[in-house]
């Protein structure tokens, strides 16, 4: 995906450029922003939008190569150990797919400066690989900044993308848990429940049926 928008910014105007691309089998997703005029602010600092608004130009790119594991050995182990945490507290979570987020910007005729963050929170439309997507799934995220992790959970309904709310950009690693499976299980704690009712009742009856049984003796005796 090569996606290019033009966003006005006062009198200015900023090209946003988003790349996507795969390593794999499988073609890269789409992958943009929510809200692109947000985007600008949480990318620039006031000095940096104060030049843009006033007339200047600017660029952003975004670069996000989808892979299997991440090209860094190091940084798989770091994904693997924040995997474990998460699933104490989220329960049972499967690898998808990571993405390598690369991000730049430049203003005017300076420099371009390398982005690992935004200055704000960022909305993030992913587009879920087909061979993922599956009813009664929810999907997370897992960005690795810096050797944190940070996860995210899918705040939209759509069964066929994944949004994000985040200010890290880095290593993305895409995560899904069944809920139908869930369900099953649910379900076999409560027909396990049943079965220790039902057994616990037929214990009372005959139960009931011995001592009744013993009176009737004592009583033939008498």
């Amino acid at each position: 995906m090569h996606e290019v928008t033009q966003i006005s910014y006062g009198y200015g105007v900023v090209n946003i450029i988003m790349n996507s691309e795969s390593t794999t089998e499988i073609p890269a997703p789409d992958i943009r922003f929510g809200d692109y005029k947000e985007a600008v602010k949480s990318c620039f600092t006031e000095k940096e939008l104060k030049e843009i608004e006033a007339g200047g130009t600017a660029e952003l790119t975004f670069d996000f190569v989808m892979m299997d594991e991440p090209s860094d050995i190091s940084e798989a182990a770091t994904f693997d150990e924040a995997i474990q945490a998460a699933v104490n507290k989220n329960g049972i979570l499967e690898k998808g797919v990571y993405f390598e987020a690369q991000g730049s910007k430049t203003v005017g005729d300076a420099e371009t400066e390398e982005l690992s963050y935004f200055y704000q929170d960022v909305e993030f439309q992913i587009d879920i690989p087909l061979y993922l997507v599956r009813d009664e799934r929810d999907y997370y995220t897992m960005i690795d900044l810096m050797g944190e992790c940070q996860l995210e959970k899918d705040i939209d309904k759509d069964a066929d993308t994944i949004t994000i709310a985040t200010n890290d950009l880095g290593t993305t690693l895409i995560l899904y848990k069944d809920t139908d499976s869930l369900t099953e299980n649910d379900n076999s704690v409560r027909l396990n429940g049943n079965y220790i009712i039902l057994a616990g009742i037929a214990a009372l009856v005959l139960a009931w049926f011995s001592v009744d049984r013993l009176h009737r003796k004592e009583r033939n005796k008498e």
